[in-house]
């Protein structure tokens, strides 16, 4: 997925099957004290009930769209650093992603007042927008703020919080002569799991882990 990324991607996380990399990590983490993988795993089990309520499980879910490759990206912002997630597709992936984007937007959006502990719940509605000639779906707050873009292409379901950053990718993808980002092909063939990020204008530093039941290996190469 590199290559559907522009080149000036200040950082940039990727791989495949994440689902798998979260399992060992959690075996890892309940090998040094017995509990905290499964705290990490529970916490994220009932942040997704939160939002998606209990007729839909997480093993169901979110972790088959984290089976085949993956990609996280970070533009940092003035202010803000906002990101870009992008997950390759199945056929089977490409109906969940549908049945979430659904249930959110039938769900609605809880909202937790802090100072009373009360959950109001805002109505979201789904808006198709056109951007250099590709379609993508913005999910929108009752006060027309928007929540959350994404869209598919080429089989990929690109999501993120931030417009610009959507319409980043959207314009990196509609112009074919578009720099794209790359790495090393040493890192690729060796590692799982990639991270490549700008040091300063020129040095570029490329990251290859491999996680395994017993431990890992890494390998780490500068470019330009």
């Amino acid at each position: 997925l590199l290559s559907y990324f522009p080149a000036d991607t200040e950082f940039f996380i990727g791989g495949r099957n994440a689902a798998l990399t979260f399992l060992q990590s959690v075996s890892i983490l309940n090998a040094v004290d017995g509990l905290g993988g499964w705290a990490l795993y529970l916490g994220l089990e009932e942040k997704f009930k939160y939002y998606f309520g209990n007729d839909l499980a997480i093993t169901e879910t979110i972790s088959p769209l984290f089976e085949n490759e993956y990609a996280l990206a970070y533009f940092p912002e003035p202010e803000k650093t906002a990101w870009v997630l992008a997950l390759e597709l199945t056929d089977e992936t490409r109906d969940v992603a549908r049945i979430l984007a659904s249930t959110l937007a039938n769900r609605g959006y809880l909202v937790e007042d802090q100072e009373s502990s009360t959950l109001s719940q805002l109505q979201i509605t789904a808006e198709e927008e056109i951007y250099e000639d590709l379609s993508f779906t913005t999910l929108k707050l009752e006060d027309k703020s928007d929540l959350l873009h994404y869209f598919i292409y080429d089989d990929t379901l690109f999501l993120s919080l931030d417009r610009s950053e959507t319409e980043k990718i959207l314009k990196t993808l509609s112009d074919s002569a578009s720099p794209r980002l790359s790495a090393p092909s040493e890192i690729i063939q060796f590692s799982d799991h990639i991270y490549t990020r700008n040091l300063d204008e020129t040095w570029r530093l490329n990251s290859g882990l491999n996680l395994f039941d017993d431990g890992l290996s890494t390998l780490h190469l500068l470019s330009k």
